[in-house]
């Protein structure tokens, strides 16, 4: 990547790709937010560029930031469903749990209205906990599917089951991530919804597993 920098220094796209490296590989937040705003500063308009601003913002905890960053994309385009996700990762880390569940259902309108009745009444009645329990409910009926969408992959199921603190569930799905060579894995050391997880021996096992295998 920095080879690639080096031959073209305006390419907005090589800026985006090693801000992600330097996040989910190298652990340098600070660098990684340098690369991605020169990525935006090359290409001002790119919705998917402005969008991992914000997420960039959000691995760093600078969730004001992070909204703001989101809120730009979502002028530049309204329907740009990633950035309402991520969006909503911003707020619920802020504890704006009523926002967080705007930006989320609001990325998942695909989903259909029933779908979306069903996680505000599991808001209404249990919180975050509730949502999320409900999303981990529809995401385990889709991967029984024959063409069971992405975000139904044994990572994304783990995601979730972290989140609720189910620790044995969700190691038994990275497990699976794993011998799947899932690319996912590789947001593993900074996805937020891993940290009941960090200090889990398994969990620490299967990082290692990944270094060896790289």
């Amino acid at each position: 990547m920095e080879k690639a920098i080096d031959l073209d220094p305006n390419n907005a796209q090589a800026f985006q790709a090693y801000a992600f490296y330097l996040s989910n590989t190298a652990t340098r937040s600070d660098d990684a937010l340098a690369a991605i705003k020169k990525a935006r500063e090359l290409d001002p308009l790119s919705v998917s560029i402005n969008t991992d601003v914000g997420c960039m913002f959000n691995r760093a905890g600078h969730y004001d930031e992070a909204i703001e960053a989101f809120r730009k994309t979502l002028e530049i385009d309204p329907r740009f469903d990633d950035a309402y996700y991520n969006l909503g990762i911003a707020y619920e880390r802020k504890g704006m749990t009523a926002e967080a569940v705007d930006g989320y259902l609001a990325g998942w309108q695909k989903e259909g209205q029933e779908h979306i009745a069903a996680y505000r009444a599991a808001f209404a009645q249990s919180g975050m906990p509730g949502f999320w329990r409900k999303h981990l409910e529809f995401l385990l009926q889709y991967s029984t599917s024959e063409n069971a969408p992405t975000s139904a992959s044994p990572f994304f199921i783990a995601a979730v089951q972290a989140r609720l603190d189910e620790k044995d569930a969700a190691v038994r799905n990275l497990e699976k991530s794993f011998a799947a060579h899932e690319p996912y894995l590789i947001d593993l050391k900074s996805d937020f919804a891993f940290d009941s997880l960090r200090g889990d021996p398994r969990f620490k096992a299967i990082l290692q597993k990944m270094s060896a295998a790289n």
